[in-house]
């Protein structure tokens, strides 16, 4: 669906499509596989400016999608998050997932929105004792690629193939 979505953008039919979410961040080779294991299925929603725009080509982008579902993120419905982080104050290691992107101003404040909360910490284990500690206010993503999320599921395993975003990082990385 969301390869046809960004076939039609390229064709002039979906204009107001700013492009994939993935296609807007920038990791490392080595950060990348930690952003795509916090976002999930959420790296090829289809970013698009203000609801006013899906609104008005909803019809459109829907005969596009011919009855596959896709997710939409409007960036006019994102607010900048923040929200003070001093690691030095944990009882275990961890940095925040934002400070190893390099975001694109487009979608900024939408991304820390979605990952302003991820933390990245060594293990299971250590996600388990900054939950207890900071509460369900953050999710977890381990160096192995688990994530714990805020309601407390924990998701385990890895695609086979490199995501989205490993594939940019690597790409970037050999022209350099």
């Amino acid at each position: 669906g969301v390869r046809k979505v960004l076939d039609a953008r390229r064709q002039g039919r979906l204009p107001f499509v700013l492009g994939m979410l993935a296609d807007f961040i920038h990791a490392d080779v080595e950060h990348a596989d930690l952003v795509e294991s916090a976002l999930g299925a959420i790296e090829q929603c289809i970013v698009v400016s203000g609801v006013a725009e899906l609104k008005e080509h909803r019809e459109e982008l829907e005969a596009v999608l011919a009855g596959v579902c896709a997710e939409v993120l409007c960036l006019d419905h994102q607010h900048a998050y923040s929200q003070p982080f001093r690691p030095a104050d944990l009882p275990v290691p961890a940095q925040r997932l934002t400070d190893l992107l390099r975001l694109d101003s487009t979608v900024a404040p939408a991304l820390w929105r979605l990952l302003g909360r991820t933390l990245v910490v060594e293990d299971l284990q250590a996600a388990g004792t900054l939950s207890a500690v900071l509460g369900r206010t953050y999710q977890f993503v381990t160096r192995d690629g688990a994530v714990v999320g805020i309601d407390g599921r924990i998701r385990i395993g890895r695609t086979q193939s490199a995501g989205l975003i490993a594939r940019q990082s690597e790409l970037v990385q050999l022209t350099e």
